[in-house]
């Protein structure tokens, strides 16, 4: 248009986009539109106080901060994470599950929301409570008129007000505080991405006699993988591990190479045409021996063998291990397992099911503990004995990259 651009900017195949310096990633800036009236008849109602009578007079108030933007957005994090169906109700259970898993408690604690501070003293703002506490001029109630006198007690917003930059009209941003402060006083990535890919990229050729090329697209793939490890491990009540981490990236190395594009660490799935899946089919199997095992893993109608064939970091195959992962996950891999393919979701697919022994009932620390490493045995945890000579060569390479690239411990 002419129009010159201040700011970040992104840069993409077709478009570039505006971006503003002040954008904080990960953030959800929302300003709240329900008033003290609607947010107080529907905690009233969510406690059963209203009678008949009341609701049909606060129903509208209710719905108004039932779907305001700041519940809106709770909805959309927390409405279901305990793995029930999604009903626009917030539950007990519900909260609890959502505050349990890293990535909804991070989206909760990352809600900055815009609206009038509880010390800002407005008396029409509480005057407008009245009706709901049963409080009039002419028949009172003493502990809300009591209560009213308190808060006005305590208020200081005024005193303040154009001072140190705070505002005259009691709107404030509203922050959790220690996930501010956390992302401020944040240590160290704990693998330090762009000198992993350089490390990783000048031992390349060496992992495999005959190994093509690390094209573009690969590193990009390696870089978002080693990103998400990096993201996973965020969680100070996870703990990283020299030695596991190396298998893994050892094991998505050979999982996820796709041959038949050069493609390493890549997000498309297992190669074969239809027939080929047939191995794990519980109709088209070869032998009742397949068919059986295709059963057995959750493979129970005609063409489940290619639609849960191998995706992600470990080629997640079999219904059960999808249904396992959306379990743990929340995320619905059963209807849509080309979501499992993608890094944000097969990075913790791969460290939780290595981990706590999901694919095979065999995990990482049976092999990798205080007493040994056994990179070679530790392949029974993906395939049982395929390829592990080669997988342990890759896994004692990734160890020293990461020796040098990373702060996991041993």
């Amino acid at each position: 248009t002419g129009n010159p651009i201040s700011g970040w900017l992104a840069e993409q195949e077709l478009i570039t986009t505006r971006h503003s310096p002040w954008e904080w990633e990960g953030f959800d800036f929302i300003s709240e539109t329900a008033c003290n009236a609607d947010l107080l008849a529907c905690h009233l109602d969510s406690l059963r106080l209203l009678s008949e009578a009341e609701l049909p007079d606060y129903q509208t108030q209710i719905s108004t901060a039932d779907h305001g933007p700041v519940k809106t957005r709770l909805y959309d994090i927390i409405d279901g994470a305990d793995g029930s169906a999604r009903n626009d109700k917030l539950t007990v259970a519900e909260i609890r599950a959502a505050l349990n898993k890293p990535w909804h408690a991070q989206s909760i604690s990352r809600l900055i929301t815009h609206y009038e501070s509880e010390w800002f003293w407005n008396a029409a703002k509480w005057d407008e409570l009245d009706k709901l506490m049963e409080h009039t001029p002419a028949d009172q109630n003493p502990n809300w008129a009591s209560e009213k006198q308190r808060i006005q007690t305590l208020s200081w917003w005024s005193e303040m007000a154009e001072k140190h930059g705070i505002s005259s009209d009691g709107m404030a941003w509203h922050f959790q505080l220690a996930e501010l402060i956390g992302c401020l006083i944040r240590p160290a990535k704990l693998i330090d991405t762009k000198l992993f890919i350089q490390e990783y990229s000048s031992k390349h050729l060496s992992f495999k006699p005959g190994t093509i090329a690390l094209s573009e697209t690969s590193k990009k793939n390696l870089e978002e993988l080693v990103d998400n490890i990096n993201i996973y491990y965020e969680d100070p009540a996870k703990k990283p591990n020299l030695y596991e981490i190396a298998y893994m990236l050892a094991t998505a190395r050979h999982e996820s190479y796709h041959f038949l594009s050069g493609e390493f660490f890549s997000k498309k799935p297992e190669v074969g045409q239809f027939s080929y899946f047939n191995k794990y089919d519980p109709i088209l199997g070869e032998t009742p021996e397949r068919r059986a095992r295709a059963t057995a893993n959750g493979n129970t109608v005609e063409g489940d063998g290619f639609k849960y064939r191998g995706r992600g970091c470990v080629h997640l195959t079999w219904k059960n291990n999808y249904q396992k992962a959306k379990d743990h996950l929340n995320v619905d891999f059963v209807s849509d397992p080309d979501k499992a393919a993608e890094f944000n979701y097969s990075v913790p697919i791969m460290i939780w099911g290595m981990s706590e022994g999901i694919f095979t009932g065999v995990r990482l620390s049976d092999h990798i503990n205080s007493t040994g490493i056994d990179y070679v045995a530790a392949r029974k945890i993906i395939n049982g004995a395929d390829e592990n000579i080669l997988i342990a060569s890759y896994a004692s390479k990734f160890e020293e990259i990461l020796r040098s690239t990373s702060t996991a411990p041993e």
